[in-house]
This record gives structure tokens, C-alpha cells and sequence, in this order.
């Protein structure tokens, strides 16, 4: 992959080659510019490879994946079943897993790599109705050694603040997230893709029912709104990510008391000020 591309999750990537009993891979008509090979096994574990422009054989070592494992709750001890554990790594080597009838998880972490852990109760919510109040989980970031085996369990946050931002109409490559602080515009869509790994994602979507109708367009299950609730008091920065136009990143500083629910009102990042970021 090129560069641009290296911080994009690997379950992105529709084109892969899969290696042989004895581990070996052949790649045709690879560029002489600058690429990367990701490559991912379930029992070997990682690795990242930067090919040079006049390699045309390479031995590509694994780094062994960590494992993390526990349980998900409601904050009351009533185990969740069903709920998405993701980690979300460096260079797009993210993991997910599911938890079982009881709550617990089992997911796997590449090693030596800086990740962040997001958990997600929407899959819950798809098979619901009608819709249970969103529970929602803040990031935690790991990093583990190679073969290491640890243990952490997850509760929803409760917090005091809530953001919601309302755009003009539906739009399918809209991406949105919140970060602690007062952050800077990232520099590359690369950086973007970093910053994002850390950040508070959105509320899981209230979504209507599947229609019947084929004919229905893919826009019914776009979003105008999303909501950012139960955060901690203070200045938080939005983003939101355009992927129809470049892509254009808006920016917004926001400030949340204790008891505040916040709203705004946007216009897509394209059409309000929002900076190209260079692939």
C-alpha cells in the first residue's frame, strides 16, 4: 500500500494476497514509489514492511500479538452480550472481536504497537425495539509486548455534558469525532487518521427499521445528526470528515459545562470553511 493509505484500518482494504503453506506471497505489478506491506496472521501476529523501490524479494518477520481479555458491563454488574471490542492501532492493524452470552471478550492486540480500545453497544441496538437508551464507552489506549496476557474489563461512562450537531442533509462519507482540548487541525489526512484512533465517537444511530422496498435509496440509513453524550465538563474540538471532497476536514473548538447539552447547527466541511487535507 502507499503511504497515504497506511493509517487506513485493514478491513478497508479490499484488494489482499494471502500467502502460501510455506508463507511465501507474490505481488504483481507493484509501484516503484514508496510501499508498505501490512501484513496480518491470526496465530503468527503482525508486521509492517517498507519496501524499497528496487526490492523485489523481501523476508517479512512477525511480531507476535498480545492478547487482552475481560468483560463488558452496564456499569451494574449485568453483563453486555453482543457488544463490538475493536482496538484501534498504528497503521491501521485494528482487531475486533464480539462479547459472549456472559459479557467477556477475547480480543487479540498487535504487539508493540500503540492502540486504542473502543466499545460499542450498536449491533445491540440494530436487533432492538424499540431503541434502549445509547450506552457509550470512552477510548482506552494499550500497548502490550509480543505473547502478553492481559486483563481489563469495560463500563459505560457517565458523565455530565453533551454535544449535538445537526448538518443539512444525509451524506454517506461523513465521518464525525470529538477530542479532549483544544487540538489543531492535523496537518495530513495521515495525522487526521491518528488523531481520530483516540478520539469519543458518536452516539450509536436511533435507526428505523430496515424497509422491505429495494427501491428505497442507500441515504435512508444516512445520518444528519449525531450526539456526543455523557462527556466530562470542558473544551473538547470536533471534527468532522468529509469523504465526498478530498478529503475536507471542519474544525470546531467547543466549550461544555457541567449539566450543559450542547447543540450546533454545521454546514458540510466542503461548503463551510473545512481545510483539503493531502492523501
Amino acid at each position: 500500500m502507499a503511504p497515504a493509505d497506511l493509517e487506513t484500518p485493514r478491513d478497508e482494504h479490499r484488494a489482499a494476497n494471502e500467502a502460501n503453506e510455506a508463507g511465501r506471497f507474490h505481488i504483481k505489478q507493484l509501484p516503484r514509489s514508496t510501499q508498505f506491506l501490512r501484513v496480518t496472521d491470526e496465530q503468527g501476529g503482525t508486521a509492517l514492511y517498507e519496501v524499497g523501490a528496487h526490492e523485489d524479494q523481501v523476508e517479512v518477520r512477525l511480531t507476535a500479538d498480545a492478547v487482552l481479555q475481560g468483560g463488558v458491563t452496564d456499569g451494574a454488574r449485568v453483563p453486555l452480550a453482543g457488544v463490538t471490542v475493536r482496538a484501534r492501532c498504528e497503521a491501521g492493524l485494528d482487531t475486533r472481536t464480539t462479547t459472549d452470552e456472559a459479557g467477556h471478550y477475547v480480543l487479540r492486540v498487535p504487539g508493540d504497537r500503540e492502540c486504542f480500545v473502543q466499545v460499542s453497544d450498536e449491533p445491540l441496538r440494530d436487533a432492538q425495539w424499540p431503541r434502549p437508551a445509547p450506552l457509550v464507552f470512552s477510548p482506552q489506549p494499550v500497548s502490550f509486548s509480543p505473547h502478553a496476557r492481559e486483563s481489563r474489563d469495560f463500563v459505560p461512562r457517565y458523565g455530565g455534558v453533551a454535544l449535538r450537531v445537526h448538518f443539512p442533509e444525509p451524506r454517506e462519507k461523513l465521518e464525525t469525532f470529538v477530542v479532549p482540548g483544544d487540538v489543531d487541525m492535523p496537518k495530513t489526512y495521515g495525522a487526521m487518521r491518528i488523531l481520530q484512533r483516540s478520539a469519543f465517537t458518536s452516539d450509536p444511530a436511533a435507526r428505523k427499521w430496515p424497509p422491505e422496498d429495494p427501491d428505497v435509496p442507500g441515504a435512508y440509513f444516512w445520518r444528519t445528526d449525531f450526539a456526543f453524550s455523557h462527556l466530562p465538563p470542558g473544551r473538547y474540538t470536533f471534527f468532522a470528515v468529509d469523504g465526498e471532497f478530498g478529503p475536507s476536514v471542519l474544525r470546531v473548538p467547543v466549550d461544555l459545562k457541567q449539566g450543559e447539552m450542547k447543540s450546533l447547527r454545521l454546514g458540510f466541511p466542503a461548503d463551510s470553511g473545512g481545510t483539503l487535507l493531502v492523501p
